[in-house]
């Protein structure tokens, strides 16, 4: 592999996959796309990676040339990008990332190279199983990525309710899709699905998780005083991915062999070794041989 375009690259995940790529000797060439225009510090940093394109485009539009008519030459595709990145999107903005996703992987299917996909999804697409399965007797570790999808996270934040069903509907949608043009190219292109966990901006320090779910709603303090809002903070935290695990994940989702896959596409969970989670890891050691290391209590006990 030589070359890789990174999707949403300004945003949060998406600039640490950037940072990291632009870092690795393998590639040759990272080509990062958004729609926005990168911030100061972004703009000084891309412009002292060699290596790293940045490409202004509009990935919502088939007929944007600056990104469609790249695509065709990269190995290797890490699509996070979204019309609005976070649990509370809106249905209208839901329908732009599904258009995106639908872009990236029919544009793929023009191509004749061997291609990675890695395809960002989301912990939400689980989140029903927050009241079926988390808390329950035996529940760490039997969240695989198997069990029938449970869409959207419904909670309240404690100071309103909260839900994702929109969210987690359209990575659901994005992972069947991956799934859908590796088994077309009969794993020409192969696919794998991460089922992310919350990986904050910048330092990601664990103890700014919180019941609020995510960064853009408004967290309240004294959740101990709220057993069920005590829970939901729980919930969040037991998700938590480390930035050193976060690289890991990255790494081996775009160098993972697929030849013992049971397809030509996984779905992995990606969360840290968090004690007594119900996210099971045995995916991503299995097929990415993803090990992590982190473990959110030991910044909190």
């Amino acid at each position: 592999m030589e070359a890789v375009l990174v999707t949403g690259a300004l945003g949060n995940l998406g600039w640490k996959a950037t940072e990291l790529l632009a870092g690795r000797s393998e590639w040759s060439r990272v080509l990062a796309c958004d729609l926005g225009t990168p911030d100061p510090h972004q703009a000084d940093r891309l412009s002292a990676w060699p290596t790293v394109e940045f490409i202004q485009c509009d990935l919502s539009k088939w007929h944007d040339l600056r990104w469609r008519g790249r695509i065709l030459e990269v190995d290797a595709v890490i699509h996070f990008a979204a019309q609005n990145p976070f649990p509370e999107a809106s249905w209208q903005e839901v329908a732009v990332s599904m258009d995106m996703t639908n872009h990236i992987t029919t544009a793929l299917l023009a191509s004749l190279k061997r291609q990675r996909l890695v395809y960002v999804s989301s912990n939400h697409v689980m989140g029903r199983y927050k009241e079926s399965l988390f808390g329950k007797n035996d529940s760490a570790g039997r969240l695989t990525t198997d069990l029938e999808p449970g869409v959207g996270t419904v909670w309240h934040s404690g100071i309103k309710t909260i839900d994702s069903t929109g969210y987690a509907a359209v990575k659901l949608a994005g992972e069947r899709t991956s799934r859908t043009v590796s088994d077309a190219t009969n794993g020409r292109i192969t696919a794998v699905n991460l089922r992310i966990g919350w990986c904050q901006p910048g330092e990601n320090d664990p103890s700014t998780l919180s019941a609020a779910g995510s960064i853009t709603i408004e967290r309240k303090e004294g959740v101990t005083e709220d057993p069920a809002l005590a829970e939901t903070n729980r919930w969040f935290r037991e998700m938590w991915l480390a930035n050193d695990d976060f690289r890991q994940l990255m790494i081996r989702s775009l160098h993972a062999e697929s030849t013992h896959w049971p397809g030509h596409f996984v779905t992995v969970n990606g969360m840290s070794r968090n004690r007594g989670m119900v996210w099971s890891l045995r995916e991503g050691r299995d097929f990415l041989q993803y090990e992590p290391s982190d473990d959110v209590y030991r910044h909190l006990d």
